[in-house]
């Protein structure tokens, strides 16, 4: 016997037979069809919803937003019911009606679902990645041209597009005056890229069915790599040159070298971290802290466990501050005075500082002018030389994942594939 239309029940209840705290229980949506009965939550402000009995019964007193989420859902339950029965002509089908219904619920496009996704971001205080995705999703409104889009008309072939507009030259006209911008580099298309799948996985996350229409899938659109150049790896003698450098103690020259050394002898330590780290990071034997690149990117959170050794106790009493309690600031370049956005902009601009520096101080010492991700990348392959494991490198730089380990020592391969090229031009010149 078909269930048609008629068959199909949708009501919105209030769940008691499940009790969350403080006597609330889920406002959900009760489908019963054939005399089968499934449940499914409603969500106001991306939250289930939650009410007692006492609020439920005094539901209009409830505010606005609320009840038109109830009163939205109920409504796109309905529609999803009458497009997969055609109006009670077709048999009704739980999962054909959950996927029509979710699909009704994403009631924003992949835009505005973008928009949503920044605004997340910048609550959890994730300046860096909020700015970096914002560029990215600046850029796809641009080359969209229109209001916005469906998340499921974000197609393979639609990025590939998408890519070759990013590579493009740009011209504008300032001023009457016509302003070339060359198009973007690899590793910026990568960037964009991979910030326009966290938001496609973000829309996942709200409507599953999206999955089926997933871009970036194995054989559809793959992100290509870009070149991971931000910086290169000095050899074990310019290392040695830029450590018996003597700068003038307290010159910004100075500084930047202990700053750089800080980064170097922590493992690599990312200069945002090492400005981020308080007095209670720091025991006797070590600073332990979790890497701000990969705090809310993990399952679990990754502890960095750093040994500290003479040459770091040495940093920490020339550059650490002299207010030493635990919720104290290592370093004071910010402070808890700060929103995480102004304690983002004043870091970038001590790093910019600090890289000047470092300039005026390699040109002094005529090695190559380095900047302080050159510490991360330095201290990988002097590790890499000495015969560590890749397993071992792995877990001293804080990489989830051996592979990208793998990658990232792959860059410093060609100066080995140099000296070898040179022993074969040695010996033919002997010859």
């Amino acid at each position: 016997m078909k269930a048609r239309k008629k068959e199909i029940s949708i009501k919105v209840i209030l769940y008691t037979h499940y009790a969350g705290k403080e006597g609330m229980h889920p406002v959900r949506l009760q489908i019963t069809a054939d005399r089968k009965t499934k449940y499914y939550p409603i969500q106001w402000n991306s939250k289930n919803i939650f009410l007692t009995p006492d609020q439920w019964d005094k539901l209009s007193s409830q505010p606005k937003g609320l009840r038109e989420a109830i009163k939205q859902a109920e409504a796109n339950a309905i529609t999803a019911r009458d497009t997969i029965t055609d109006h009670g002509k077709k048999i009704f089908v739980f999962e054909r009606f959950e996927k029509e219904f979710l699909f009704q619920e994403s009631e924003k496009g992949f835009l505005g679902i973008g928009d949503e996704y920044l605004k997340n971001l910048m609550k959890r205080d994730k300046i860096g990645t909020y700015n970096s995705y914002k560029y990215a999703l600046t850029a796809f409104k641009k080359f969209i041209k229109t209001p916005d889009i469906k998340s499921e008309e974000v197609s393979p072939n639609l990025l590939k597009d998408f890519e070759a507009y990013l590579k493009k030259d740009k011209t504008t006209i300032i001023d009457g005056k016509q302003i070339t911008k060359s198009g973007s580099t690899k590793t910026t298309i990568g960037m964009y890229m991979r910030a326009i799948r966290a938001i496609y996985n973000y829309a996942v996350s709200k409507n599953p069915s999206l999955s089926e229409y997933y871009p970036f899938a194995r054989g559809k659109y793959k992100i290509k790599k870009g070149s991971g150049k931000r910086g290169d790896a000095l050899t074990i003698d310019q290392l040695q040159t830029f450590i018996k450098s003597k700068p003038i103690e307290g010159t910004p020259e100075w500084v930047a070298k202990n700053f750089w050394l800080f980064s170097f002898y922590g493992q690599g330590m990312n200069l945002r971290d090492a400005f981020s780290l308080k007095y209670k990071d720091i025991s006797w034997d070590a600073i332990r802290y979790i890497r701000k690149k990969t705090e809310d990117t993990e399952s679990e959170e990754m502890i960095m466990e750093v040994p500290l050794n003479d040459s770091l106790k040495s940093i920490i009493v020339n550059l650490g501050k002299p207010d030493k309690r635990k919720e104290s600031y290592v370093f004071g370049v910010v402070d808890d005075t700060m929103d995480a956005e102004r304690k983002d902009a004043v870091i970038k601009q001590k790093i910019k500082v600090i890289n000047k520096w470092l300039g005026v101080l390699c040109k002094d010492i005529e090695i190559p002018e380095i900047t302080s991700y050159w510490a991360r990348h330095s201290y990988a392959n002097l590790l890499k030389q000495t015969g560590e494991s890749v397993e071992l490198i792995r877990e001293l730089l804080g990489h989830s994942d051996v592979k990208t380990t793998e990658t990232y020592l792959k860059r410093f391969d060609l100066s080995i594939k140099e000296k070898a090229n040179d022993k074969i031009q040695s010996i033919l010149k002997v010859s």
